[in-house]
């Protein structure tokens, strides 16, 4: 098995997209949470491997439901057979159901905060088929990328846009023949 790649920073408040899949998808899915996360920058995007150490433990089932249910803007749900018959996804479907069930409660477009992705073949229980379901084995991962953007757009208008930061320099900063000191920058 290949290493993961680093991990990233796990954010303060929330990230923007998670991840939710069956391993057996985890190549396709990878290609996916990669092409989102050059959108909406490094540490944006929930994708388990990128996170091993944070989950690590003896309650990882309790860290992920509560990713899904409360750390994250936007759900993608990559469905097939094997997400809906595994343990680990299950415990994940049940914190991503929670948190559907409360914001539609509530009135805050819960259909929209979940995204069905069809990985492969089969059901997932309480996906039902009066969903439009985007294909990922008929689209490239840019291009679900950008609708997956689009859509975290709705929540979070300024995500994926370019930042500037503008820092004032010292005189002592300036002065090419002096290495720049990066704690003071």
């Amino acid at each position: 098995m290949p290493e993961p790649q680093r991990t990233r920073a796990f954010p303060s408040d929330k990230f923007l997209v998670a991840f939710s899949f069956a391993g057996e998808q985890r190549e396709v899915v990878r290609t996916i949470a990669e092409a989102t996360e050059q959108l909406l920058g490094l540490g944006t995007v929930f994708y388990d491997e990128w996170y091993e150490g944070r989950l690590w433990g003896t309650v990882a089932d309790l860290k992920l439901q509560n990713i899904y249910q409360l750390r994250s803007e936007l759900l993608v749900v990559c469905a097939s057979a094997e997400y809906g018959s595994k343990a680990w996804t299950l415990a994940e479907w049940d914190g991503i159901r929670a948190r559907h069930m409360q914001l539609r409660a509530e009135g805050q477009g819960a259909s929209d905060r979940l995204l069905p992705l069809r990985v492969a073949d089969g059901t997932v229980e309480g996906l039902l088929d009066n969903a439009i379901w985007v294909d990922a084995r008929q689209r490239t991962p840019a291009y679900l990328a950008n609708l997956i953007l689009e859509r975290v757009r709705q929540f979070v208008a300024e995500a994926g846009r370019p930042r500037v930061f503008l820092a004032q320099t010292q005189a002592d900063m300036e002065d090419e023949s002096q290495p720049v000191n990066r704690l003071k920058l």
